[in-house]
């Protein structure tokens, strides 16, 4: 993705990742909803078993966090803390593409290609 030219070629490999094992890029036999939802219940269940409310619970009760309410908070202060940095990346690499010829706005295939070429205008390096 970061190094092809083409945009339509990006944007058609970026829709194909995304809609993988689901009915709505390719043949419905590729659809693993049922299998998802299936484990959602099974862990569910798993956890009640053990006493928890949630799987999300379960997953915690070895791990630093105390609980929910603390993961979440922690993820909602992280979200407010990076919110202003990140829109002026992104808003920097839209400007960048704009200036390298980028016709109309930033898609999601479109930024590990921008990326990297800013990352060379800037740095002189490649990920490569």
């Amino acid at each position: 993705m970061q190094y092809a030219d083409s945009r339509k070629l990006r944007e058609s490999i970026y829709r194909a990742y995304v809609t993988r094992s689901s009915d709505l890029f390719f043949k419905t036999e590729f659809d693993n909803s049922e299998v998802i939802v299936a484990t959602i219940e099974q862990r569910k269940q798993l956890a009640q078993l053990l006493g928890f409310a949630n799987y999300a619970e379960y997953s915690l009760a070895a791990k630093m966090a105390k609980n929910t309410e603390t993961v979440l908070n922690f993820l909602t202060e992280l979200a407010a803390a990076s919110m202003n940095r990140a829109q002026d990346e992104f808003a920097e690499l839209s400007k960048f593409a704009a200036d390298c010829g980028l016709e109309g706005a930033m898609q999601p295939w479109d930024t590990a290609y921008y990326s990297e070429k800013l990352r060379q205008a800037n740095y002189d390096i490649s990920s490569e």
